[in-house]
Parts: C-alpha cells; sequence; structure tokens
C-alpha cells in the first residue's frame, strides 16, 4: 500500500498548506484527507514518515543551492502558456522567513526519502518526495494553451477567480475520472470539485485553491509511482534543486482553452 501525498505547501509557517493523501494499491483507492492546515515543516515530515512507501509531490522549493536554475530551465518551455515559475533564491527565501520547503526536505531525508525523481521505478516500493508546479503540470496535464488564470492577484476580480476555479474544477474532475476513477465518487472529493465550493469568498477561495492545487500534486504523485521516474520532465538538477512536470501527452488530444 503506497501512501500518493499531494502538499500545496505554504512557503511560511503560518499560512495554510493544501494537503491531500490517497492510500492506493493497485486495487484500491482510499482518500485519507484533503484540507487546509497550519502545521511546521517537521509535522508534515512526521505526517508522511508513519507510512511505508510514500510518494510525495510537494509545490514549494525543496533543493535550494547557489546554482539552482530550475525555474530558467521551466521558462524555456513553458514560459510561452504563461506557466514559469518564481526564481527559488536561498538568500531570499532565508531573509523573508521562507524556508519551509527546504526544512521538509531536511527532514524527509532523515527519514529516508529519495528527493531524486529519476531513482523513482514503477511502483516503487519506497519513499520519494519530488518538487513540483501545479501551472506546469495543468498545461501539460490538461492539454491547455495557457496556464488557468485562478490565483488571486490585484486587477482580477472575485468574479473572475471565481470563473477560473471553476474552470479547475472542471478539468481537475475530468483527470480524476481518468487517472483515478474510484475517488470521483468519493463525497470530500466532490465537495471539493462542486460548484458550491466556488460560492464563498475571502479566506474560503483560498482554501479551495489550495486544496485544488494539492489535488493536482496527489495526481501527479500517483503518474509518477504509476509509470516511474520516466513519466517526469526534469528542469534543473537533483543538487542545486529540480522542478518535476508531468510528460505532456502525444496521443493527440486537442488543447483547451480556460
Amino acid at each position: 500500500m503506497v501512501l500518493l501525498a499531494g502538499l500545496d505547501l505554504a512557503w511560511t509557517a503560518t499560512h495554510e498548506t493544501g494537503v491531500c493523501l490517497i492510500e492506493h494499491d493497485g486495487f484500491t483507492t482510499r482518500l485519507l484527507r484533503l484540507d487546509a492546515v497550519v502545521l511546521s515543516p517537521a509535522e508534515f515530515a512526521a505526517m508522511l514518515g508513519i507510512h511505508g512507501p510514500v510518494v510525495a509531490a510537494i509545490d514549494a522549493p525543496l533543493i535550494v543551492g547557489p546554482a539552482r536554475t530550475a525555474e530558467r530551465q521551466l521558462g524555456t518551455v513553458y514560459g510561452r502558456f504563461k506557466a514559469s515559475a518564481h526564481s527559488a533564491n536561498r538568500a531570499l527565501l532565508e531573509s523573508t522567513g521562507r524556508m519551509a520547503g527546504p526544512r521538509l526536505a531536511g527532514e524527509l531525508l532523515g527519514l529516508g526519502f529519495e528527493l531524486d525523481p529519476r531513482a523513482l521505478p514503477p511502483g516503487s516500493p519506497r519513499r520519494h518526495a519530488l518538487e513540483v508546479y501545479p501551472h506546469a503540470a495543468h498545461v501539460a496535464l490538461f492539454g491547455l494553451r495557457e496556464r488557468i488564470p485562478y490565483k488571486r492577484k490585484r486587477g482580477r476580480s472575485v468574479a473572475f477567480v471565481r470563473s477560473q476555479l471553476c474552470c479547475y474544477q472542471q478539468l481537475l474532475a475530468g483527470l480524476v475520472a481518468e487517472t483515478m476513477p474510484v475517488l470521483a465518487a468519493e463525497p470530500r472529493l466532490q465537495a471539493v470539485l462542486g460548484p458550491a465550493a466556488t460560492a464563498a469568498g475571502g479566506t474560503a477561495l483560498k482554501r479551495l485553491e489550495d486544496q485544488l492545487d494539492a489535488v493536482t500534486c496527489a495526481l501527479v504523485a500517483f503518474l509518477a509511482w504509476r509509470d516511474g521516474g520516466d513519466r517526469l520532465e526534469l528542469f534543473g538538477d537533483v543538487t542545486q534543486g529540480h522542478i518535476a512536470v508531468p510528460r505532456r501527452a502525444t496521443s493527440g488530444r486537442a488543447p483547451s482553452s480556460p
């Protein structure tokens, strides 16, 4: 039984992290947890470490060496989809108290996790953690022409954000049905993917966004576990820092636009 974990990790210990935990053995699939919580890196590591085999896909910089090139390399491929990522600079992260990712990576290494996606064989019985980036994963998995602009930013109205979150929900529901159909009827997942979830405002919308990203990360973890590290395109490297993105489908599926 493998634990497939998706963490939309808050970079500081005072903000909520989206958490999606799925248990899977090839025949049985069970949603263990789907919420948004405030925990320390040590507490998140303990949450994952009580399980045996684990693949954890984490949206946060885990390894931040002085020669990190992950974001720059990602931008050369995904920039045209407006899915580039902000650079992770260790000095900046340290000075602004946003070291949750590297601290979590250190805790996981101490628990026997491997941080090299290339070392992940199909159906691995070991423990793995990889850094992912939902916007790029969406482009790859949904066949998008550009990223879904569902993040709350200056100049975006609440109505616009709600419309983009609805688009995100629909695409994610389709991916769940395609990859892990047993979960499609799970009430907790249906609640997050249903239209009523976008009706609230304020912190509730942010919590929804975090949970949707956590589900995306958990599905990337599943694909990596099922197909192995070859299912992933690696940007950067495992010594200075990487971002793993599912390889884009080549089945001829028509790209969509939010």
